[in-house]
């Protein structure tokens, strides 16, 4: 049997790390695991096999990692569920009462356990992004309004609560078998721009007993958790699993700054990313899809590369999208004394870079070689990543010099990243 994988390109990270950090835990009854002892162990109720428990929480992880949905987890587990009998009519043993009992095996167990798992791994996800937040401190209650619905989610609808009102560390969602709601994060001003209205309290807890646990406790830290598996995998592998693992934090740090569906949509379709031996010191593949780096990959170029990945990943959109960028080309002609005036006090690659590109090297300084710069579709290209760079790095000072000079393109980029989130 397949042996449990700890992958670290991790996609979404934070769902994927849940998953990870889950102890082993057997469980006959889920009332055996019930709170804070779920959030912390990984468990199906009715296997009492470990082996079998270590090849479905692999199954599991793996799914998360490919992001595919339950018809091909199912199609891919069933096999390992038929070999180890676990799978149509099966009996299983109660370890406290020596109870002989016989259960289905069938889709919809396979469902439940899939959807719970899953939906457990992205609600601490999310949890963990908007506890980060530093201004969308309010949160509110969004119930899917389905047919399935419960009624007393539904009367939680739309209702904000601050986050630190101790309501949410029982009632953050999932709040049952089942349950589809969930919650969005807004700043003070954008409930007031809204009109909507913050409670004081949300009154009666609405989780079923199975649920009310506060997702956020009992775990423990993932870094550490990470780095010790590091540490005791053989020597041979440890190297390239910590470059891995450095690759993997500096990728989070990379899109840290964007706004939060954005990060949610970049985590959710990140490239490959890997050392090897190219000729300059970063470079996006499109053909095999993967941002490639010589010796260090630093966050600026860590952004950018990504920025060209998105953008071949969308079919050019930099070519489609930033025809606009011959109006700021002649404004940038208009305005040469000031624009060397500003740059002369700037020491930025990407900035000149971006000066350079779209002034035919009349203004900027040139970085690179300059047969590269040559072409129309180089430019799109390369301004489009830049300001995508830019963007999220979310410099203010770096934006304001994007807005002046490049307004155009600048909103362009801004319409694209909102149609991706």
């Amino acid at each position: 049997m397949a042996n449990p994988t700890f992958s670290f390109r991790l996609k979404p990270q934070e769902a994927i790390s849940y998953l990870e950090q889950k102890g082993f835990k057997q469980s006959f009854h889920y009332s055996e695991i019930m709170h804070q002892a779920h959030n912390t162990s990984f468990t199906v109720a009715k296997i009492m096999r470990d082996d079998l428990l270590t090849d479905m929480h692999s199954s599991l992880l793996q799914a998360q990692e490919d992001g595919i949905g339950f018809r091909e987890w199912q199609k891919r587990i069933k096999p390992t569920l038929i070999d180890y009998g676990w799978h149509g009519k099966t009996e299983v043993i109660d370890p406290r009462t020596g109870e002989v009992k016989q259960i289905e095996v069938g889709s919809r167990r396979l469902k439940t356990i899939f959807e719970t798992n899953m939906s457990v791994a992205h609600a601490q996800s999310r949890l963990h992004k908007q506890k980060s937040l530093p201004f969308s401190q309010y949160w509110m209650y969004v119930s899917m309004l389905l047919p399935t619905s419960r009624d007393s989610h539904r009367a939680k609808h739309s209702k904000v609560l601050h986050r630190d009102n101790p309501w949410w560390s029982t009632n953050y969602p999932p709040n049952a078998w089942g349950c589809h709601c969930k919650v969005r994060a807004y700043t003070k001003s954008q409930l007031d721009k809204r009109g909507i209205q913050i409670e004081q309290s949300m009154g009666e807890s609405i989780a079923s007993k199975d649920w009310a646990y506060d997702l956020s406790k009992d775990t423990p830290p993932l870094d550490k958790l990470r780095d010790s598996k590091i540490d005791a995998l053989p020597k041979h592998l440890r190297a390239k699993a910590r470059e891995e693992r450095k690759i993997d934090k500096l990728y989070t740090q990379a899109i840290s700054e964007a706004p939060t569906q954005l990060q949610n949509y970049l985590l959710t379709h990140r490239p490959s990313i890997k050392k090897l031996p190219i000729k300059s010191p970063a470079h996006y593949n499109p053909n095999t899809q993967t941002v490639a780096y010589r010796d260090t990959l630093p966050l600026a170029t860590m952004r950018h590369e990504l920025g060209h990945a998105l953008d071949h990943s969308q079919d050019n959109i930099s070519l489609k999208k930033l025809s606009t960028l011959k109006l700021d080309q002649a404004m940038l002609l208009k305005n040469q004394d000031e624009i060397s005036s500003m740059l002369a006090g700037i020491n930025e690659a990407y900035i000149h870079d971006l000066f350079y590109l779209n002034t035919k090297g009349k203004l900027g300084l040139q970085t690179r070689d300059s047969d590269y710069l040559i072409t129309s579709s180089i430019q799109t290209q390369e301004t489009f990543a830049t300001i995508f760079e830019i963007i999220l790095s979310n410099n203010q000072q770096r934006i304001k010099i994007i807005k002046q000079y490049f307004p155009n393109a600048y909103k362009a980029v801004q319409k694209i990243l909102g149609r991706l989130q």
